[in-house]
């Protein structure tokens, strides 16, 4: 894994974010970030691979992978043959990424619209807060709207 310095790095920062932002504990997150940098789209690890890559206990990555699988971030599938189980990124992970900050951005203009109609009605507020808060509204609309257009386009490639 660390034969490829530039793509190392990338791939502890990729996991930082991950854990970060999907709430994810370290170990789940770098199963993530590790897929998303060292496997190809269709390509998978097996459970001992992980084991091996990851250096880690049967239990650690077991938990971790059920985790994962719960939340759909992973998928598994059979080779032909074979009873060993093969782990990758679920086909739609990107959509659900960009689906939950889009669940995020839309609770946050909710929560903005009210607060600038609440505040509107408050003299006191109207030449300070107020301007800031339509500037920021109107941002959160814009970006609501090439959220959804993106999301559209990511489900026409699955």
């Amino acid at each position: 894994m660390k034969d490829n310095p530039k793509q190392y790095k990338l791939f502890l920062e990729l996991a930082q974010h991950i854990e970060i932002f999907q709430s994810l504990p370290p170990l789940a997150a770098r199963i993530v970030a590790y897929m998303l940098v060292y496997c190809k789209t269709k390509e998978g690890r097996s459970f001992e691979e992980l084991i091996e890559i990851f250096d880690c206990s049967k239990s650690s990555i077991s938990c971790n992978l059920s985790m994962l699988l719960e939340r759909k971030n992973m998928e598994y599938y059979y080779l032909e043959d074979t009873r060993k189980r093969y782990f990758r990124l679920n086909s739609k992970f990107m959509l659900m990424r960009l689906s939950s900050v889009f669940d995020m951005l839309n609770k946050e203009y909710e929560l903005n619209t009210a607060l600038l109609e609440v505040q509107s009605e408050d003299p006191d507020l109207l030449e300070s807060r107020v301007p800031t808060l339509k500037i920021y509204t109107e941002h959160l609309t814009e970006i609501r709207k090439i959220f959804s257009n993106t999301i559209e386009k990511l489900k026409t490639t699955l």
